[in-house]
């Protein structure tokens, strides 16, 4: 048996309750606090630009507000913004073009009710000559610097009073930027929101010096140098210039060159992985793999059944808490229940194990896809959010290695309590009480096992869905009269549909959403509340409703291909209540064909004194649209490929590519060709081959390119190398190659 998942990503909000209490007469009043949190003066160089003053306010009143002056009279301090970025000032200060220094105090103050606080702090401006040198920085031109660490914390929008998303990042030269020797560089980042909030990273782009009142700044830049006794050396504000924040394949890079307040250049370089933290920190934020020990209590259970053998059911259940404790759990449980006549589950002790029998659960596990870890079978999905509640969420998944999940019944509802062991070790408890209503179980009407009389049926039988490597077919056997009939969902290997349906035994698919070749799909309820799948039913009315149905759970369908366009047909299935329906029948099949090609087997396309022309017409993700014709003379066989190549010099030509189709005829990607397909008006557009043209220009003989690889080479000297076996609509294969040259004709 097969092990399948859907994952899904949810985005959460978290939704604080808040327990407001009446104070006692005995309480202490909280009163407001002020206080100016720069180390030492607010430092700016002579060329002037933006310094920073920051505080923070403890116990904030409900209608505070902040306001910022000069203590005298100051004309070469522009303007001081106190009102866009809380906990800042942002403050413009005039170049100095005299040599020595000037300075000025800055009085910060709180209003609250009728009551008002202040702190004060020195602003001091070098002159166009320096005072005095200070201790040496790290040599360098003025300042190189390569990161070895990236670490941030991600606030949402709190921080923020203009909606844009804010990142504090961290580039150091070690873990513990307190430690001897520690250089780090602390930014501030302004933009837009992430666009995933399982995992938010900063836009990519630059990023200039601002107030963080607009997307791409950055704010509060700080530069800090830890001596080798252990001591703050140096502490410098960056105040002007810009961050690049990039992607390159898998890593991410950083690059800033910024200017300090003395006046010094630095250029901080990073390029590696990139961990942005936010959410509760007892679950390690650098790992999707859950760290720690979860106790939950579930506020619904959904169960949905995914189908049946030997009279256990295959029962997918999923408990969720809803973030009742501030983090939401959601429980992944693939049981395997026996049941009663009546389609109840059995209470019981249900243990991991990996052999699909009755009274176990699966076992978990997080597996690499394409290079992204997804879980499936039995695990945890741990969701947390960022520690102020700004809605957005991490996820960490627990894969279950070891426990037991205990049914019992109360009445009509159900009390579970589940002890399972993550393959880590951790503890995963949880409990439910209430109802379980196995959804899409039973809906079978047989009371006791069937013969299918299918004696005077007809048949018919139509291509569904055409993939790269399967097709799912659609085939009725239908009697006449709202007598018996069968309808199966085959999925059959990818051969031309015109041949029919191929032979071979076909088994149910474990997973109807992902079934593979020589499966047919299952009898189910559909989310219309329809049957779906493959079914017998019977006793139709008149509005062709059948009064008697039954599912194909379990079983064989063989089918044998006589190709002459006859069929032999022989069954027995199981339905979800274990009735046994089987049957047999044989004769002509009638095949529904609606592709556009008019082809009747494969072809080997030939080319004949040939012309090629290569067309720019267009623009598209990272390069040009181009058409290609290939054409021979005395209306012989011909080509058109229309495909979305890489960049580059249109007298280069068409770039060397092994070209693959795309449905979104409107909107290829580099290394795709539009697949062939009927316009909106009538016309027959994308790539096709041709040919048996008439003295109007019109193919007799045509079919699209659906599928397969066109692969063209540039040999640099004006020459092309092209190759081609393309299936199209009707599963046949056309294939040719051509050499020779394009006549280059640009459009744009």
């Amino acid at each position: 048996m097969k092990n399948y998942f859907i994952f899904h990503l949810l985005l959460c909000t978290a939704t604080a309750i808040l327990s407001l209490a009446g104070c006692k007469p005995d309480e202490p009043v909280l009163v407001p606090e002020l206080e100016i949190t720069n180390d030492g003066d607010i430092g700016i160089a002579a060329e002037g630009g933006t310094a920073l003053l920051t505080y923070k306010i403890t116990n904030p009143a409900e209608n505070g507000k902040i306001t910022s002056a000069t203590e005298e009279e100051c004309d070469w301090i522009s303007s001081m913004d106190y009102e866009s970025t809380p906990g800042v000032v942002m403050i413009e200060v005039a170049p100095n073009t005299d040599k020595e220094s000037r300075s000025v105090k800055i009085i910060l103050t709180y209003t609250y009710t009728d009551k008002t606080i202040e702190d004060g702090i020195t602003l001091v401006q070098k002159g166009t000559e320096k005072d005095e040198p200070g201790p040496d920085i790290p040599e360098g031109p003025d300042y190189e610097f390569e990161a070895f660490v990236f670490t941030g914390d991600y606030y949402g929008t709190r921080r923020s009073n203009n909606e844009l998303h804010t990142y504090t990042n961290i580039l150091s030269s070690a873990e513990d930027i307190t430690a001897p020797g520690a250089i780090s560089y602390q930014f501030e980042l302004y933009c837009e929101a992430p666009a995933d909030g399982r995992n938010p990273l900063p836009d990519l782009g630059t990023y200039t010096c601002g107030n963080g009142s607009e997307a791409m700044t950055f704010v509060s830049a700080k530069y800090t140098y830890i001596n080798g006794n252990g001591a703050v050396e140096r502490d410098l504000t960056l105040n002007n210039g810009t961050i690049e924040f990039g992607q390159d394949g898998k890593e991410y890079f950083f690059d800033a060159t910024l200017t300090d307040s003395e006046g010094k250049v630095h250029h901080i370089t990073y390029s590696s992985s990139v961990s942005i933290i936010y959410g509760e920190y007892s679950q390690d934020p650098h790992s999707v793999i859950l760290t720690k020990d979860v106790d939950f209590m579930a506020k619904s259970v959904a169960a949905t059944y995914k189908g049946t053998e030997n009279n256990v059911m295959h029962v997918s259940l999923l408990f969720d808490d809803y973030g009742e404790t501030r983090y939401q759990n959601i429980m992944h449980v693939e049981a395997y229940m026996p049941y009663n006549e009546e389609g109840k589950i059995l209470p019981g002790t249900y243990n991991i194990s990996s052999d699909y029998s009755e009274y176990t659960i699966e076992t978990g596990e997080i597996a690499i896809v394409y290079g992204i870890e997804m879980p499936y079978g039995t695990y945890l999905e741990y969701i947390y959010y960022d520690m102020e509640g700004s809605g957005l969420n991490r996820i960490a998944w627990g894969a279950i290695a070891s426990g037991t999940m205990t049914v019992a019944e109360n009445g009509d509802e159900f009390d579970i309590v589940l002890d399972l062991t993550t393959a880590e070790g951790h503890s995963i408890t949880g409990t439910w009480s209430g109802p379980i209503e196995v959804e899409g179980f039973a809906f079978t009407t047989l009371t006791g096992d069937k013969e299918i009389n299918l004696d005077d049926a007809v048949a018919k039988a139509e291509c569904l869905k055409e993939g790269k490597n399967e097709n799912v077919w659609e085939l009725l056997v239908e009697s006449p009269d709202g007598g018996d009939c069968i309808r199966f969902e085959l999925v059959a290997p990818a051969e031309a549909i015109a041949g029919g349906i191929p032979s071979g035994t076909y088994y149910a698919a474990t997973d109807i959403d992902d079934p593979w070749e020589y499966e047919y799909i299952p009898g189910h309820i559909t989310e219309e509340g329809g049957l779906g799948g493959s079914l017998y039913y019977s006793d139709l009315d008149e509005d062709g409703n059948p009064g008697e149905y039954a599912p194909a759970i379990d079983g064989e369908f063989e089918i044998e291909n006589h190709d002459d366009g006859t069929y032999s047909i022989s069954f027995s299935m199981e339905d979800d209540m274990g009735n046994i329906w089987k049957g047999e029948w044989q004769g002509e099949i009638k095949i529904k064909l609606e592709g556009i090609s008019t082809l009747t087997a494969n072809r080997q396309v030939v080319f004949d004194n040939a012309s090629a022309t290569a067309t720019r017409y267009g623009e598209t993700w990272g390069g040009y649209l181009w058409e290609i014709n290939i054409k021979s003379q005395n209306g012989g066989d011909a080509i058109r490929f229309n495909l979305a190549s890489v960049g580059g010099d249109f007298s280069d030509g068409v770039p060397s590519y092994e070209y693959y189709s795309t449905d979104y005829y409107d909107d290829p990607w580099e290394g795709e060709y539009i697949a062939g397909h009927i316009g909106a008006d009538g016309e027959l557009e994308g790539s096709f081959f041709f040919s048996d043209f008439d003295s109007d220009g019109n193919p007799q003989e045509y079919a699209p390119a659906i599928d397969g690889d066109f692969i063209l080479e540039n040999n640099g000297d004006g020459t092309y190398s092209i190759s081609f076996a393309i299936k199209d609509d009707l599963g046949y294969v056309w294939s040719g190659q051509w050499n020779g040259s394009f006549e280059l004709i640009d459009k744009l």
